[in-house]
């Protein structure tokens, strides 16, 4: 096995990304539970962590814990224009766009 080394913060950022999609992979295969999400305040008082240097890497995980579900919700035709509209703009889908807002509120 070879091993390449990083010493830039993007490569680091490849590299615990790379990390994540492993263990959610081992996770998933031995049918056991992700561990809650902390806030940041939370890691930076914890003393055996003291002094690391924190990043915030986006992972898609959902590929390793089930299929996604189609759902049916009703919002105002102007809301679901605009939705539309920004996620086009930012090349996202309707759902996608749903979703990531949906987990950006449910972090906060």
């Amino acid at each position: 096995m070879i091993i390449r080394l990083v010493n830039t913060a993007d490569g680091c950022f490849d590299k615990a990304r790379e990390a994540i999609e492993a263990h959610c992979e081992v996770v998933a295969e031995t049918e056991k539970k992700l561990p809650q999400p902390r806030p940041m305040t939370a890691w930076r008082a914890d003393r055996e962590v003291k002094g690391w240097t924190w990043g915030i890497v986006d992972v898609r995980i959902e590929k390793h814990f089930g299929p996604a579900q189609k759902i049916n919700i009703t919002v105002p035709a102007s809301t679901l224009r605009r939705i539309d509209e920004y996620a086009q703009k930012h090349g996202a889908t309707r759902s996608g766009f749903l979703e990531k807002a949906a987990e950006r509120v449910m972090r906060s």
